[in-house]
């Protein structure tokens, strides 16, 4: 005690700020007593709530190695395989889901243990780095059988006298991101052992998998999850089930989960500055580096309002630390970006969302998504499409039984969510790894995003008062290009001349040539320029001119290209309308487009009053100020087609 109260002693306030935070968050599944141990005799345990999402994703087709974790442990030095073997063996001993298989009792899912058996782990020559490298990909990608086994694998791969690769891979129904850790240690714990012919220096473990998860599934239910499920459907209420990112690609109907990953770095200064930003407001680096994420994702998007999951270790218990095992859960956290705050703002209420997701921990991620019953799109994953997750940095290299130990983690081309980013800091700085759908992104895009992340982090230390829409993401170079080169209007660009300019040319120079047939009808050069120079012209006389919009409503015939070619003349635009479509269609049109003025043979005179779209009625017939109603609501006067056609002679 006295030792605990010195440590407490020598925090900083913000340390002691962010204790007192974190402190306030009590997790449902933190309840008193020991967890107890099931009888072996009785039967196999029930899956975890986890263990049983994964099992229902693979049946809707997310299979293939989508929840494959695979690693690999360069060993550089002197190795004693049959050391390594047996430390393999006892560490597979001792975790009983790295021999666990999914079977059925009574019609519910179940955990099988299968007894503790010797691994042959050989050496395989692969000659050379290069060859190890292939094997370690193709071992990554490699499909378990979650009902035959086994769902944990080991591999050892001789690439030199002095250098060998052990891959390690699991499905991630038997382990999680901690459980790495836990192999890590044990294994060379285990290994440096054996090589001096001592025993295991492990303990046994207090309890097992299957006791954590009778466990759970007891203290998260009944009145107890019903009022975990109702903070979450309060808390989503209303909130949008689709993050819709611009993509390089259409979203396929059905995911593929092919991913890859970019890798990059965040500056040793920026989070620096973020860390001190999130302590004064009494938050965690998590929430900081969650904001900016979101306010990132809602200026890819357009949002002011989205969901971004999160893993969350439900290793509430001490017993629970030391054991392999898929503890994890996902909360769906609302960033709240309305009303456009400042960053500092927008820290405070990621901090409130955190802190309530984390008091409601424990409700099952699947059953959260049955009671908020989002819309199921066999494209997208339901509720989040994005998640971030800050993760402990990996094991250091070390040294263990005369072997240099170094853990490394390996690809496994495959994406759970379109995007997911993971942050680990490592000392005063930390490392990035953004995992993408393939299906939608490509490599630059999201080179892009993550080189925006570190602007907008860096602009977030700069000025956190600052509002999130004026937050910068472009680096100064982009930015250069965007807003300036991209967007040069004084320059010149090369002028061509227009079409009825080339048809004028062709008049002048070969005006017999035929320009236009249609069935027995046909126009020269000559005809067709001088008829639609008429008509131009008295459709200046009636005011047209640019920005006139003109409605040209005639069949395919010669008289179609005069008309075309006459509005250009006046310099207006034309309008095309296929005079087979509805009255009622052409009508929504011309109101949609603003046309002024018609060309056509022949004005419909349906009976009916004119809508009073443009406060502008009919002359038909060429007749000034005649005022004739008709049926269809037309901002224009229709300029009676037949007379003005037969006036400046068109056909």
């Amino acid at each position: 005690m006295t030792d605990l109260h010195e440590r407490l002693a020598g925090l900083s306030p913000e340390k002691r700020r962010l204790l007192e935070a974190r402190l306030r968050v009590a997790p449902a599944g933190s309840a008193r007593g020991p967890i107890p141990r099931l009888d072996p005799a009785a039967g196999p345990a029930p899956l975890s709530f986890v263990q049983e999402r994964l099992r229902l994703a693979e049946g809707m087709g997310a299979g293939a190695g989508v929840y494959n974790m695979a690693y690999a442990v360069r060993l550089r030095g002197r190795l004693d395989a049959d050391a390594l073997r047996a430390a393999v063996d006892e560490v597979v001993r001792r975790h009983e889901p790295l021999r666990t298989v999914f079977g059925e009792r009574d019609g519910r899912p179940v955990q099988v243990v299968l007894p503790p058996a010797p691994l042959a782990l050989p050496p395989e020559e692969v000659g050379g780095a290069e060859a190890a490298r292939d094997a370690a990909r193709r071992e990554a990608e490699a499909p378990f059988d979650a009902e035959r086994g086994p769902l944990f694998r080991a591999r050892l791969l001789r690439v030199a006298a002095d250098e060998h690769v052990i891959l390690l891979t699991m499905h991630h129904a038997v382990g999680d991101g901690w459980s790495l850790d836990v192999l890590f240690r044990e294994l060379t714990a285990l290994y440096a052992a054996f090589v001096r012919g001592e025993p295991s220096p492990l303990a046994e473990l207090p309890v097992r998998y299957a006791d954590y998860s009778a466990w759970q599934r007891e203290q998260v239910s009944g009145a107890r999850l019903d009022a975990e499920l109702a903070h979450w459907r309060s808390a989503l209420s209303g909130a949008p089930a689709v993050l819709d990112l611009p993509a390089d690609r259409p979203r396929p109907a059905s995911q593929s989960f092919r991913g890859a990953i970019h890798r990059f770095d965040l500056p040793a200064g920026t989070l620096r500055g973020l860390r001190a930003l999130a302590a004064d407001a009494e938050a965690t680096p998590f929430m900081a580096l969650l904001a900016a994420f979101g306010v990132l994702l809602s200026r890819y998007a357009g949002a002011d309002d989205l969901l971004v999951g999160t893993p969350v270790t439900h290793r509430t218990r001490p017993e629970l630390q030391g054991l392999v095992g898929f503890f994890v859960n996902t909360l769906a956290l609302r960033v709240d970006l309305s009303g456009d705050p400042s960053f500092r703002a927008l820290l405070g209420r990621a901090r409130a969302t955190v802190l309530e997701a984390y008091a409601h921990r424990d409700a099952p991620f699947d059953r959260v998504v049955e009671a908020v019953r989002p819309e199921r799109d066999a494209s997208r994953n339901p509720l989040v499409q994005a998640v971030f997750a800050l993760r402990d940095a990996f094991p250091e290299p070390c040294s263990a039984g005369g072997v240099e130990w170094t853990l490394e983690e390996m690809e496994t081309g495959t994406a759970k969510f379109d995007l997911t980013l993971e942050v680990a800091e490592q000392g005063d700085g930390a490392t990035a790894m953004l995992e993408y759908a393939a299906d939608l992104f490509d490599a630059g895009t999201v080179e892009r995003i993550a080189a925006h992340y570190r602007v907008l982090l860096a602009g977030i230390v700069a000025d956190p008062d600052r509002r999130v829409s004026g937050l910068p993401l472009m680096e100064d170079a982009e930015r250069r290009r965007v807003v300036e080169e991209w967007n040069a209007t004084g320059r010149l660009y090369p002028s061509a001349p227009l079409v009825h300019e080339r048809v004028a040319e062709q008049a002048r120079i070969r005006p017999a040539v035929v320009a236009v047939t249609s069935g027995a009808d046909s126009l020269t050069y000559g005809e067709l320029d001088a008829r639609a120079e008429r008509l131009a012209a008295e459709l200046r006389r009636r005011g047209v001119g640019p920005e006139t919009r003109v409605g040209v409503l005639l069949a395919r015939t010669p008289s179609l290209v005069v008309a075309q070619l006459a509005v250009l003349k006046a310099g207006a635009a034309y309008l095309p309308l296929d005079p087979a479509l509805p009255e009622e269609r052409v009508a929504f049109m011309l109101a949609d487009a603003g046309v002024q003025w018609v060309v056509g043979e022949e004005p419909p005179t349906p009976p009916g009053p004119l809508s009073p779209a443009s406060g502008r009625k009919g002359e038909p017939d060429g007749a000034e100020g005649e005022d004739r109603s008709v049926d269809i609501p037309l901002p224009q006067v229709w300029g009676g087609w037949r007379a003005l056609a037969s006036r400046v002679g068109a056909p």
